[in-house]
Parts: C-alpha cells; structure tokens; sequence
C-alpha cells in the first residue's frame, strides 16, 4: 500500500473539519500542523481531488509518494513509517 505525503496551507478563516475527516478516512499519521502522513490504496491526483472541494480557492495541498528513502527528527512518524506492516516502495 502507498504512503503519500500531504503538505497543506490553509489560508482561509473557515472551518476545515471536512478536511481533516477525510485525511482520517485513510490510516493516516499527524507529522506537523501542515503535513499529514496518509496511506492508501489510491492515486495522488484521486486524493487530490478528493481533498480540493473541501479546500478554499487560495489554499494549496502538495501530495507526493514516500519511498523507503526519508528522513525525520521532532516528529512522531518514524515508528508509524518503520512499522513492519508499513512496505515502502
């Protein structure tokens, strides 16, 4: 299964509950306030394009398959991406 990095900027001052219950519709992992770690059996333009309708026209959503070459520090992901469940590609 695909890991998949989700950078985000939301600019707007409206509520993005939406989003973030779509984000959690996935096995998903919180890596900062902007980016989320999401795994799935999906395309980056699908969840892209699952995500946009719940964003505001000037916000902005950057996707990009995680390989088994990455690194972190100060964050919780590390064990969540080393799980042995986890197969990166």
């Amino acid at each position: 299964m695909a890991i998949y990095s989700v950078v985000f900027e939301l600019l707007l001052p409206q509520e993005y509950e939406a989003f973030f219950s779509r984000l959690q519709n996935y096995p998903c992992k919180y890596v900062t306030d902007t980016c989320y770690l999401v795994e799935a059996e999906i395309s980056s333009d699908f969840l892209r394009d699952k995500l946009m309708p719940l964003m505001g026209e000037r916000d902005r959503v950057f996707i990009t398959r995680v390989c088994d070459d990455w690194a972190s520090a100060g964050t919780q992901c590390g064990s969540w991406l080393s799980a042995p469940e986890r197969e990166l590609v």
